[in-house]
């Protein structure tokens, strides 16, 4: 009877933690979710290119959408959805890029920027209250900050360790206010 009762205290236990871990989707949660997410999985043979590329990825002006990546190299998506963001345009950039974001605009822009919790707010960056959740293997991306830009030459300097992912909201069409241009 006791070796029943400590059986069912313990499927409880673990029926519960299981549920608290999946709520918060604490990692590997959203790796899996991604893994499970994909349509197509493509196999290659290992050779010397494909362990090690020699071009980086690159970077790319997509429109925002709940199911956009944010990074060119990784699949980490906002899994909040939040409409502050919706008419905007996502700069996907490689994670761990050590180069700066130059953005030539023709008219003003917000830019906002996904953080973890621990960043420190620099160069008149303001935080904004927007519920985000952008799972990765290491961290989780929750804080947002933004900053207005005018019209002119925009230098997004790279953030040691990692570079957050950039989101960009004007009013006019994205081929008439910005466009991105390759590191000095």
């Amino acid at each position: 009877m006791r070796y029943n009762l400590k059986r069912l205290i313990i499927l409880c236990f673990a029926f519960l933690f299981g549920s608290l871990w999946m709520k918060f989707r604490l990692p590997p949660i959203g790796y899996m979710s991604s893994l499970i997410n994909k349509t197509k999985i493509e196999t290659q043979k290992l050779t010397a290119d494909s362990l090690f590329p020699i071009n980086k990825p690159s970077k790319f002006i997509s429109l925002y959408s709940d199911k956009i990546k944010l990074y060119s190299d990784r699949d980490y998506f906002n899994e909040i959805l939040d409409s502050s963001f919706f008419g905007s345009y996502v700069i996907q950039i490689p994670r761990h890029d050590t180069t700066n974001t130059i953005i030539k605009c023709n008219d003003s822009v917000t830019i906002f920027r996904i953080t973890d919790k621990n960043y420190k707010i620099k160069n008149k960056w303001k935080k904004l209250d927007v519920k985000a959740k952008v799972v990765g293997y290491t961290t989780i991306l929750s804080t947002v900050v933004y900053k207005n830009f005018g019209p002119g030459e925009i230098i997004l300097e790279y953030d040691y360790p990692t570079n957050y992912p950039i989101i960009l909201k004007s009013k006019k069409n994205v081929e008439q206010v910005f466009k991105l241009l390759k590191s000095k």
